[in-house]
């Protein structure tokens, strides 16, 4: 169990991680949100860093890691397929939800499939600031915000 989720899923939500915060939420909103949490913003490197250097490194650092893959073994002992099986599967269990929501509300959401991924890809409105004064403050900077970060397929609508 600590093989397949300390290594496996770990990078495997890192990846999705990233790839959400700063390609399909934005880096424009989270350096804002940040300014909004702390007072400042981070700097610009983070932007980089999410965005090409972290979701690039995990990724090779995944493939390496499946590319070397010997079953786990403690001492002498080897696991039999059904329990590496076992292991797999339950690595799974923890990181397959998140494409199959994506999923789901992809295929329940209404209108074109454009319209369908510019829907999901938005932030939802319902997110606000729990302090008044800045949920006030926040609803102005965003009131003019496009509602999507992801050039292709999500158009600007």
């Amino acid at each position: 169990m600590d093989w397949y989720f300390a290594v496996i899923t770990t990078l495997v939500v890192g990846i999705a991680e990233c790839t959400m915060v700063s390609w399909i939420y934005g880096p424009d909103r989270i350096l804002r949100d940040f300014q909004l949490m702390l007072g400042k913003k981070p700097p610009y490197v983070f932007i980089i860093l999410w965005r090409f250097v972290t979701p690039v490194t995990l990724t090779v650092v995944l493939i390496f890691t499946l590319l070397t893959y010997k079953p786990p073994k403690i001492e002498d002992f080897e696991y039999s397929k059904p329990l590496q099986g076992f292991g797999w599967c339950v690595a799974l269990t923890s990181f397959v939800p998140i494409p199959l929501w994506a999923t789901y509300k992809l295929i329940t959401a209404q209108g074109t499939l454009t319209e369908r991924l510019t829907s999901t890809c938005t932030p939802s409105s319902q997110w606000k600031p729990a302090d008044q004064s800045l949920r006030e403050k926040y609803a102005m900077e965003t009131k003019h915000e496009t509602p999507c970060n992801v050039r292709l397929p999500c158009s600007r609508v």
